[in-house]
């Protein structure tokens, strides 16, 4: 977009600043209504009029600052200037403005005005947007396309941005690749590309290269959180140093997501990479969720396994922690809160986690809730594993779900060197 251009060569050469020409109509500014006005202070406030119209457009998609925009008029002539009105009140050009802001503003403006300022129902086409843009400014691009989408705008661009990736939807991906001969392949499914610089991009906006990392081995458990790592590591061990299963726990790493829809980011990269894996999620509303969308973002289906229901069959949703007897929960809830919680008895806490079908995180906050106390899901963890490995012999009902458990995360990456399970369950 131009600093200055005369309102002559705007109507006589109108296609040559199409940019200038789209803004004024934004700020809903005629030209021949500003050149029917004799006075140059009526111009300016005729133009000023739609300079607030234009900002406040503008402002809606350009969250970098606190960005004003006004024109002004002198002897034939129509000048544009920008301001950030949160840091310096000084009058600038647009070409004094960063790379990446002029390439929005034109965008914006130009956009805006193709669709009579409504940014709607409409088809966008781009080209590597927002390569002068900033990271910050790349995500704020993203959001603005995300609100285009839910006004009936179909958008279709090229990137190499990391950052213009959207994380949350990458079933939206389409890989574009240059075959011999100078065609162009175009493929939906990413996780089968084995051309890793085609998938550099999706790689550096999900996360680091896990095939180089120190935190994923030969066969990977992706868990929903540092709880779930912890517990199914830790009767994984159990069930080995009893011998009820012998597990390659040498090949085998667990990773803590920080909730499901991270875990399946995870499993993204590790698909790409062609790395075993398993996915173990908590069987409640988020879980059957993410399993039921896992397919469509790339990770398939039986690679996302839910807990097995356990000891009370009319629970509809449950973590890690509800696999375990009310008994060895309440214990190791009490253990680490029994000198906070005075006031309340041992029995009362047992009989407060045998009720009702809520989750037991769910009934261990509401008991700490009255002491504004927050759980600690570590510590009682940690404590579950430690009861659990001075048993002299494990709860059937803990060996046979665990042992189901077990048995659908081997059916896809072969933890279990070989099978040896002491306890009849009919």
């Amino acid at each position: 977009m131009e600093d200055v251009v005369s309102i002559n060569e705007l109507k006589s050469n109108p296609q040559a600043h199409k940019t200038f020409i789209n803004f004024l109509k934004l700020a809903e500014i005629k030209l021949d209504s500003l050149e029917r006005l004799k006075d140059d202070k009526q111009k300016q406030v005729y133009i000023e009029g739609g300079c607030g119209k234009a900002t406040k457009l503008l402002r809606e998609a350009w969250k970098q600052e606190a960005l004003e925009v006004e024109l002004r008029y002198s002897d034939g002539k129509l000048m544009v200037f920008t301001k950030n009105s949160a840091a310096i009140e000084t009058l600038l050009p647009p070409s004094c403005g960063s790379e990446g802001f002029q390439w929005f503003l034109g965008f914006y403006i130009n956009f805006g005005a193709a669709t009579e300022a409504e940014y709607k129902r409409a088809i966008l086409l781009l080209d590597d947007p927002g390569v002068f843009l900033h990271p910050k400014g790349h995500k704020d691009l993203l959001k603005l396309f995300e609100q285009y989408t839910q006004r009936d705008v179909m958008i279709i661009y090229s990137t190499h941005l990391p950052f213009l990736i959207p994380r949350e939807n990458p079933e939206l991906l389409r890989l574009v690749k240059r075959e011999e001969g100078g065609y162009s392949s175009v493929t939906e499914k990413f996780w089968a590309i084995s051309d890793k610089d085609v998938l550099y991009p999706l790689r550096a906006a999900l996360g680091v290269t896990l095939a180089d990392s120190l935190f994923v081995g030969e066969k990977t458990i992706i868990t929903e959180g540092i709880t779930g790592k912890i517990l199914l590591q830790g009767m994984l061990k159990e069930f080995h140093r009893r011998n009820i299963k012998s597990v390659d726990l040498e090949n085998l790493e667990i990773i803590g997501a920080q909730g499901a829809q991270k875990a399946i980011y995870i499993a993204l990269l590790l698909e790409i990479e062609h790395l075993p894996y398993v996915v173990v999620l908590d069987n409640d509303d988020e879980g059957r969720k993410v399993k039921e969308d896992a397919e469509k973002r790339g990770i398939p289906k039986e690679k996302v396994i839910l807990l097995p229901r356990s000891q009370n069959q009319n629970q509809q949703n449950f973590e890690i922690e509800d696999l375990f007897p009310p008994e060895i929960y309440a214990e190791a809830f009490y253990s680490i809160y029994k000198e906070k919680l005075v006031t309340i008895e041992k029995q009362k806490v047992l009989e407060r986690f045998k009720e009702g079908n809520d989750k037991m995180v769910n009934k261990a906050k509401d008991i700490l809730k009255s002491a504004k106390l927050d759980l600690d899901k570590v510590a009682i963890s940690l404590k579950i594993l430690d009861l659990i490995s001075e048993e002299k012999e494990l709860n059937e009902k803990v060996v046979k779900v665990f042992s189901e458990l077990f048995d659908k995360i081997n059916s896809q990456i072969q933890i279990i060197k070989y099978w040896q399970t002491p306890f009849n369950f009919g």
